[in-house]
């Protein structure tokens, strides 16, 4: 575990409030192919247009802050890094900006990985179209609204399921087919 902390502590030193370090398995398949890279292929890949560093060293385990400080050098000012033959790491200026570049880096990663599984080529979106998107983004009150709204419906939906998990223990409601509890659907 303190091999996290030496990369961690280094991109937090460079001022990133929330750092996500992770080895998600479409954009960690991503990181080990040849060509490493998020294509701007898909809705999703425009969100990262021109913030993604690439890290083509892999230098085995990290031992000391030597690997985390090259990591943020790397990394510049993009707040998302792919580290090839390893994962990603994905910054924000908060749990909830860090949480939704995540899942959405994964979700876009997810379509390259299966697009490319076809064999034909990737059909990338202009340059143009990626500002454009980009700017009707941040018009619409910016990524950082976006990113809470979809936190916070992410939390409502642990706290859901951690009430029907209670709810379920108790047995009230059971499936006349089935050794499950049944719920009324969500509204």
């Amino acid at each position: 575990m303190r091999r996290l902390f030496f990369i961690h502590l280094a991109i937090h030193q460079a001022g990133h409030a929330c750092v996500l370090h992770t080895h998600m398995p479409y954009a960690s398949a991503l990181c080990c192919v040849e060509r490493f890279e998020l294509a701007m292929c898909h809705q999703n890949s425009l969100r990262f247009a021109d913030d993604i560093a690439y890290d083509p060293a892999f230098n085995g385990l990290v031992l000391d802050n030597t690997e985390g400080d090259r990591l943020v050098s790397v990394m510049g000012d993009k707040r998302v890094l792919m580290h090839k033959h390893h994962g990603v790491i994905v910054c924000g200026a908060s749990v909830a900006e860090a949480f939704d570049d995540l899942y959405y880096l994964e979700r876009a990663a997810e379509v390259q990985v299966i697009a490319m599984s076809t064999g034909s080529p990737l059909c990338t979106i202009s340059k143009e179209i990626g500002e454009q998107f980009r700017r009707d983004m941040e018009s619409d009150g910016g990524k950082a609204r976006w990113a809470q709204l979809h936190y916070d419906a992410r939390l409502r939906e642990l706290a859901r399921d951690d009430w029907r998990k209670h709810f379920a223990q108790d047995k009230r409601i059971m499936h006349p087919y089935e050794d499950r509890v049944m719920f009324p659907a969500a509204h």
